[in-house]
């Protein structure tokens, strides 16, 4: 993707969403500037911290007009100040458990599609639980209270090759059937 005489680059960011049988939410954003290319991962410290340091020039758009698709569906939204947007929509059609793909557009005033960004949206089985959590300090050891091993981990790793807590696969597992019953 390459930009075009001064016109801005624009991404639209999907993270992964998740809902129960009609009811869905989808969160993202939207962004401008030199999109981050998706790369192979790497344990050289320098691919990291310039791979991060890119991520200080892309800015957020505010006020863009976004349109999620959803199978039949259309809903339409626009972005805050920090180029955040949040989609929470009820469901024509049951969804059925699993992963399911939604696509955000950036609209130009026209109704034109200035940029586009495909994401998934989870629906669990039926459960008594659902468990959500963020990476950082559920599962990756983050050194979140010491500021400069902070910085230490965030410039010289990528997800990749950060250390995941002892047993966390089976304290996911242990906290899924937790109380538990056979008639759910």
């Amino acid at each position: 993707m390459k930009e075009d005489k001064g016109q801005p680059i624009f991404t639209v960011k999907v993270y992964h969403g998740y809902g129960h049988k009609n009811n869905l939410v989808v969160f993202g954003h939207v962004l401008t500037g030199k999109p981050i290319k998706y790369r192979n991962y790497t344990n050289t410290r320098w691919e990291n911290i310039l791979h991060l340091f890119k991520l200080f020039f892309v800015k957020p758009v505010a006020d863009a007009r976004v349109q999620l698709l959803w199978k039949q569906q259309q809903c339409f939204g626009t972005t805050e100040k920090d180029g955040f947007y949040k989609f929470e929509w009820e469901s024509f059609s049951t969804a059925e458990a699993g992963w399911h793909t939604v696509t955000v557009n950036m609209l130009h005033a026209d109704g034109s599609i200035v940029a586009a960004g495909c994401g998934k949206v989870f629906v669990p089985h039926v459960t008594q639980f659902a468990f959500i959590s963020d990476i950082d300090d559920t599962v990756l050891v983050s050194y979140s209270a010491t500021s400069g091993k902070r910085i230490k981990e965030l410039f010289t790793k990528n997800p990749h090759t950060r250390i995941a807590f002892d047993d966390v696969v089976s304290h996911y597992q242990l906290l899924s059937v937790t109380h538990t019953t056979d008639d759910v």
